[in-house]
């Protein structure tokens, strides 16, 4: 090599060294090779050039990939200096070709150490913080069990005890238990949601689910709620639309139910309204719309920005008033940001709020075999009596069958219990229940695997059967589908909830006497007149009952018989929409049904 060749080498930054070809003997090193790894120039003479590698494979590698590509690049290596044992990070290239006309192999040395330090000290760091986050999160979830199994234990027994006191002031102390109680559960869920978020550990899981229903499910548990501050509270979905969608139903509703519990919350006097908008991308592809708007006490401009922020609650509102964590409305927006969109607001203080968000959803699987069975409204399930007939509750937890006998004592059904597995087994092939209730954690197996279980006997494979989970629970919405759960159910149990789910599996009727007789209600002949008004005024919202037999369908119907009555002063008319409104109170579907032969008969003439 030229001597002026040699020095513009010598004088390049990069460590270059030569290899003789199919060895790992040094040919030449310039002086930046020499200095990374600590050679000089009495040490030239026949250094292989393994003893630099940490693994002696690593070189052995790259020259049968050089051999085989000719060249490489930007490979990543962990050396050795030869005096100080230091170890280096570099990255390599490397090229075959001639050097002084012979075969070699030409090599280039870039050292990163300092980045891959502190790229290591990155990943460190962040294994670390994610094993503190883990820990946390481990801590809240066993927390909350702990917290939340007495808890289930107070509120059901007091919901039981409510019942049976006399004394409306003993009444009002119960009550005010099982609002702090619930208070409390809904902090504990709403600082694991958070957490949860905060971590990155948050997942969606998508299912087919009957968006209308979904929906309706929401507006029916608020609508008792706000009928007692005496809030008017609509509900609409467009019509002509698909019902089901693929979404996170669990997680949609629970945004939805924070939006109007909110809005039920800061609401004083006038109206809530729920509605759902969607618009056709194609004809798999849609969006989904939700606006919920209030007359609420509303936020202030200055505010608006921080109102989705983590505790922000205690700026805006009286907390001793409203109560709430501060968490409902980040967890919400952070919900909606998986779901693929944005948690807004328009509010104007003291005219009320109006959070609309709007998230990409598909078509979903209809099954028109399905029956929807309509959720009985809070104010109706003292009045439910099932048809003789019986379940079986599989679980270790013994207050939790207490508080089951309890919310179904005089409601004519056998509750059976059992505290393990082989006797749960025993009394399912014994009683044949309608329906079987399972913990998702009995001491023998968990609850998944009994369910398995039960599908694989052919005397109890038909058999109903309901999950009982906690509300922490790690069970999916996924696995339920998976393993063919008919519906789930969270703790704490709440009556309503209970009786929700039971009546879609077991035949029932209203044991309540209308505010009506049958033989009124029969007896009433509709002039002409009467029958014309009826079709005009009322015909387009019968036949969206006939579709649709829903709480919010029946009401409007119920509502608009009663206004045309008011509006003819035709009184036949009025006393069937509060024969109609009266029924539906108290969900007597053998009432509302004898309504709606008595209109199909109007309607058909």
């Amino acid at each position: 090599m030229s001597s002026k060749i040699e020095n513009i080498l010598n004088s390049i930054p990069i460590a270059i060294v030569v290899l003789e070809v199919d060895t790992t003997h040094v040919s030449y090193l310039n002086n930046s090779a020499m200095q990374l790894f600590e050679i000089d120039n009495s040490s030239m003479e026949s250094i292989d050039f393994s003893k630099f590698f940490v693994d002696k494979v690593d070189l052995l590698d790259l020259l049968v990939n050089v051999d085989i590509n000719n060249q490489i690049n930007d490979v990543e290596l962990c050396m050795i200096k030869s005096k100080s044992k230091e170890n280096i990070w570099v990255k390599t290239a490397a090229q075959k070709g001639l050097y002084e006309g012979v075969n070699t192999t030409f090599l280039t040395f870039h050292d990163y150490t300092a980045d891959k330090s502190l790229e290591l000290e990155l990943k460190e760091s962040r294994k670390k913080a994610e094993t503190a986050s883990f820990a946390k999160s481990a801590f809240l979830a066993n927390m909350s069990h702990e917290i939340r199994t007495p808890m289930n234990s107070i509120i059901g027994f007091s919901e039981i005890l409510a019942k049976r006191l006399q004394d409306p002031r003993n009444q009002e102390y119960i009550n005010s238990v099982v609002k702090s109680g619930r208070a409390l559960l809904d902090l504990i869920n709403d600082v694991l949601d958070y957490s949860k978020i905060e971590a990155g550990r948050f997942k969606l899981n998508n299912n087919s689910t009957n968006l209308y229903r979904m929906v309706s499910d929401v507006y029916e548990l608020f609508y008792y709620d706000a009928e007692i501050k005496g809030l008017k509270f609509s509900f609409s979905y467009p019509p002509n639309f698909p019902l089901f969608f693929t979404v996170d139903e669990t997680r949609l509703k629970q945004v939805l139910i924070n939006l109007v519990s909110n809005s039920i919350k800061f609401t004083h006097e006038g109206q809530i309204k729920l509605n759902v908008e969607l618009n056709k991308i194609d004809d798999i592809k849609y969006e989904a719309s939700f606006i919920i708007s209030d007359t609420g006490i509303g936020v202030d401009k200055k505010q608006q920005e921080k109102i989705f922020e983590a505790f922000a609650q205690q700026e805006f509102h009286d907390t001793k008033k409203y109560g709430g964590s501060g968490l409902g409305l980040s967890i919400a927006g952070n919900l909606v940001k998986l779901m693929g969109g944005q948690l807004s607001l328009e509010s104007e203080l003291g005219k009320g709020s109006t959070f609309k968000f709007t998230i990409p959803v598909s078509r979903g699987n209809e099954n028109n075999d399905q029956q929807v069975v309509e959720s009985i409204p809070k104010n109706a399930v003292a009045n439910i009596v099932f048809d003789q007939s019986s379940i079986l509750v599989i679980d270790n937890d013994i207050e939790l069958m207490a508080i089951i006998n309890g919310f179904l004592k005089g409601r004519s059904l056998s509750v059976y219990e059992a505290l393990s597995v082989e006797d749960g087994f025993a009394l399912a092939l014994k009683t044949l229940p309608k329906v079987i209730l399972i913990g998702m954690q009995v001491s023998e197996m968990d609850g998944i695997e009994i369910l398995e279980r039960i599908r694989e006997d052919e005397k109890l494979k038909n058999i109903k059967v309901v999950a009982v989970v906690d509300a922490t629970t790690h069970y999916q919405m996924r696995d339920f589908n998976t393993v063919q759960f008919d519906d789930y159910i969270k703790k704490p149990i709440q009556e309503y909830e209970l009786l929700n789910v039971l009546v879609k599996f077991i035949n029932y009727k209203n044991k309540s006497s209308s505010l009506v007789s049958d033989t009124v209600i029969e007896d009433i002949k509709f002039s002409d007149e009467s029958r014309d008004i009826i079709k005009e005024n009322c015909g387009e919202l019968y036949e969206k009952c006939i579709e649709r037999k829903s709480n919010n369908n029946i009401r409007n119907l119920a509502t608009c018989l009663q206004k045309a009555g008011d509006n003819s002063q035709l009184k036949d008319i009025k006393d069937l929409g509060v024969m109609l409104e009266n029924a539906q109170q108290i969900y007597d579907m053998d009432r509302i049904d004898k309504v709606f032969d008595l209109l199909s008969q109007i309607m058909d003439q």
